[in-house]
């Protein structure tokens, strides 16, 4: 379970960089590991798209501090 978890904070940080454009933006998301427990609670074998959006479900309660990132503060103009 942990590199799955480890490969979707990998992958929301350079989404987020990529999409926010911050220092380092250009880095693309790594290699989707190998995952068969999550294959296993899937009924059809996931794109890697579904799988990201499997695992985020999941986040907040396998890993809720993954999501920290979400919890950025705005500065006020």
């Amino acid at each position: 379970m942990q590199p799955a978890i480890l490969y979707f904070h990998a992958h929301l940080c350079a989404t987020l960089n990529r999409r926010f454009g911050e220092a380092g933006g250009d880095k693309s998301p790594p290699p989707l590991p190998v995952a068969a427990w999550v294959d296993s609670l899937l009924p059809v074998q996931p794109t890697a798209e579904e799988r990201i959006v499997f695992l985020l479900a999941l986040m907040p309660h396998i890993s809720p501090q993954t999501l920290d990132l979400f919890f950025i503060q705005n500065r006020e103009l």
